[in-house]
């Protein structure tokens, strides 16, 4: 199906400018096959399904696709531009604040104390971190 259009008269560097946008959302989609673990967490990439010991964690779409995202980019500082980008797309209009609530539910689901998290930290003024 159509994922985006250009209105004529359009310039060369728009339509390039929309195919790369193009291709780097469906990058968004190219994934590893392999789990991550963390403390008693797992969370099985393929069936998209975080798991602590045996019990399946509800997480939805954006929660599992940002949580993939932070295991995948361990402890390297990740802004909220960039996760908005890579979770929710470039062409993405609401505000980065959307962000913050969604850490906010991840959080509640991962943290052993929600008032002092130890597996996504909080960057000042850069973003957010995750370790293990």
């Amino acid at each position: 199906g159509a994922d985006d259009y250009v209105t004529k008269p359009f310039s060369v560097a728009e339509v390039v400018a929309r195919v790369n946008a193009a291709v780097r959302r469906s990058k968004r989609f190219e994934t590893s096959e392999a789990d991550y673990t963390f403390d008693d967490f797992t969370l099985d990439v393929k069936g998209q399904v975080l798991r602590k010991g045996g019990e399946q964690l509800e997480l939805s779409q954006k929660e599992f696709l940002m949580l993939k995202l932070f295991l995948e980019n361990e402890g390297k500082v990740l802004s909220r531009q960039e996760i908005l980008a890579k979770v929710w797309g470039f062409d993405y209009y609401g505000t980065d604040r959307t962000v913050d609530n969604f850490i906010n539910k991840l959080r509640q689901k991962i943290e052993p104390d929600i008032n002092a998290p130890s597996h996504i930290l909080t960057m000042r003024g850069s973003g957010y971190k995750f370790l293990r």
